[in-house]
């Protein structure tokens, strides 16, 4: 039986709020002839609403000043979820920035800086929008044999991290990453690991170059009909926590930023370590095995 699909709620807040949601620090609707904006009325605006249950949640906004370069900071709560830059005077792509919430009361912020310091110029805040998917997540740990487990980064709570891409977004079915960095690095916990996987895809030509502990392990090259999955054996890294990909793009100037990145995961090997003890008594036992046949073997004196 198959999946069912996940239910994607958008709230608009370009023109209204919804009952029951606070959004602070932000004028009300204002028009350009064009699109429906509002203004920052101070360095932070807050959005403040409830979820009756766990569900992935995406917000969407685009900043826009005639002089200088904005710098959003978007936090949940205290936890930053992701820090951009708007250029000065023009209109850049969307932001979209997602993270799992538990059910409960919660609060966004954005923080606005130009220079590390507060705007002096106007900015204008555009398109925001609160998408929430309810879905059944991954669990971040799953066993998938005797004794292996499998990490998943897209799911809460994951002991995975990575850096180098875009925060988590959802794209109707699955969850994706925009790799805007010239590499990305992805983390994981101490113990015996078995190998990684995940996936990168490009509107274009690609090359995906991986290392692990500085060196080159794979080098692969991909198109838009041709995704890349490196195989990544980590069998002979034992003391390795991370690996690194070199993402380039072969179709543009810019080497980097066409591409994104899919389903990354890392599996274990959780067999217990046999300790200094057990190898003790196992030595012991031989010992005495060895001693009680010498004497069976022993020739009998007269």
């Amino acid at each position: 039986m198959a999946a069912p699909e996940p239910t994607v709620t958008t709230v608009d807040l370009r023109t209204d709020v919804p009952a029951g949601w606070t959004l602070a620090g932000l004028s009300g609707p204002k028009f350009d002839g064009v699109n429906y904006y509002r203004v920052p009325q101070a360095d932070r605006s807050t959005l403040t609403f409830t979820l009756d249950a766990a569900q992935f949640v995406e917000l969407e906004y685009q900043l826009y000043s005639p002089a200088q370069a904005v710098t959003a900071i978007l936090r949940l709560g205290d936890q930053v979820i992701h820090q951009r830059t708007f250029a000065a005077g023009r209109f850049e792509p969307n932001e979209r920035a997602g993270t799992f919430v538990p059910a409960g009361t919660h609060t966004v912020s954005w923080e606005y800086q130009c220079e590390g310091q507060p705007c002096t110029a106007p900015v204008s805040q555009y398109w925001t929008q609160v998408r929430t998917v309810a879905l059944m997540p991954a669990q971040a740990r799953q066993a998938v044999g005797l004794h292996t487990q499998r990490l998943l980064l897209d799911a809460p709570d994951t002991p995975l991290s990575i850096t180098g891409t875009s925060t988590m977004r959802f794209e109707g079915s699955n969850f994706l990453r925009y790799i805007n960095n010239p590499q990305v690095k992805l983390f994981w916990p101490k113990g015996k690991v078995l190998n990684a996987s995940l996936y990168v895809h490009a509107s274009q030509p690609f090359r995906v170059t991986t290392t692990i502990q500085g060196k080159v392990v794979d080098i692969q090259q991909g198109n838009a009909l041709m995704g890349v999955s490196p195989p990544i054996s980590l069998v002979g890294f034992p003391d390795a926590n991370s690996l690194t990909m070199t993402v380039e793009c072969l179709g543009v100037v810019s080497t980097y930023g066409c591409a994104y990145l899919q389903f990354p995961q890392v599996t274990l090997d959780t067999t217990a370590p046999v300790t200094v003890p057990v190898l003790g008594g196992a030595a012991l036992a031989v010992v005495m095995g060895l001693t009680a046949l010498w004497r069976l073997l022993a020739p009998v004196r007269a």
